[in-house]
């Protein structure tokens, strides 16, 4: 991966410092390094846009309309509190919580 050095000013609480300094020093890494890394981490993370297409194209094909789907998820919510239920399921396709 190619990388291109960037200057930046980072403002951070006495404590985020202190701990990016323990991880640091913990890896054996500069401060700048231990940060870029962490940068470099949560920019490659799925925004939740990403995370929730597939849920809301199901959704979608589903046909439900939001009052449904409100009730719908309700009841799994209230489901998923008894003990021994570990499933949603939508659309008879079933999904391991």
């Amino acid at each position: 991966m190619a990388t291109t050095e960037t200057q930046i000013t980072l403002r951070l609480s006495d404590k985020a410092r202190a701990k990016l300094a323990e991880q640091a020093s913990n890896s054996g890494q500069d401060i700048s390094a231990v940060a870029s890394e962490l940068i470099e981490h949560v920019v490659a993370l799925p925004s939740i846009a990403e995370i929730m297409a597939p849920v809301r194209q199901q959704v979608a094909d589903s046909g439900m309309s939001d009052e449904e789907l409100n009730d719908f998820l309700r009841s799994e919510i209230e489901a998923n509190r008894r003990p021994g239920h570990d499933r949603l399921e939508i659309n008879g396709s079933a999904r391991r919580q």
